[in-house]
């Protein structure tokens, strides 16, 4: 019985000095999922400034577009980029996340990789359609997480070398 008294207390003791950093990761990975999820929102609702919100003013980019680095020119040009494709957008488009990973490294620094699918009718009436793979570093300023830096990339048809836009998420690549 002695045994087993001290081995609750002994686990007890473990669980009390674990959780709270677990506890702590999991309400940050929460938060930057909603952060994430509120930048797709904006898209679907076309608010630029929604859509736009999780970046960080010196956010290095690494996407379709050529990169771009940190300084005010290119996170105006990221904006800009941004509010064009949303006003050139009739109806109601999609967004949508997929495997999304979060992991938290400390208070103030993290990342995630997922995948995003996105979907628009142009004004022209072409249509967009795309499953791109992402993958965001986050820094946790003024009590906010923010996108630090971002790649977001499309598969290539290595034969053909041309970009595959839309891949079939969810299925096994077996």
């Amino acid at each position: 019985m002695r045994i087993l008294i001290i081995t609750a207390i002994t686990v007890g003791s473990l669980l009390a000095q674990v959780s709270p950093a677990w506890s702590t990761n999991a309400r940050a990975e929460k938060l930057i999922k909603q952060e994430l999820v509120v930048g797709c929102d904006g898209f679907i609702r076309k608010d630029v400034a929604e859509a736009t919100a999780l970046y960080d003013r010196n956010v290095y980019e690494f996407n379709l577009t050529p990169p771009r680095y940190g300084d005010h020119e290119n996170y105006t040009e990221l904006i800009d980029d941004n509010r064009q494709l949303i006003n050139s957008i009739v109806g109601t488009p999609t967004c949508l996340y997929h495997d999304m990973y979060i992991k938290v490294f400390d208070a103030n620094f993290a990342y995630a990789h997922y995948i995003l699918s996105y979907s628009a009718t142009l004004k022209s009436g072409a249509k967009i359609s795309m499953d791109g793979r992402g993958t965001d570093i986050f820094r946790k300023i003024a009590g906010k997480w923010m996108v630090i830096h971002e790649q977001f990339s499309v598969p290539v048809d290595l034969v053909s070398g041309k970009a595959v836009f839309k891949e079939r998420v969810g299925d096994d690549p077996k």
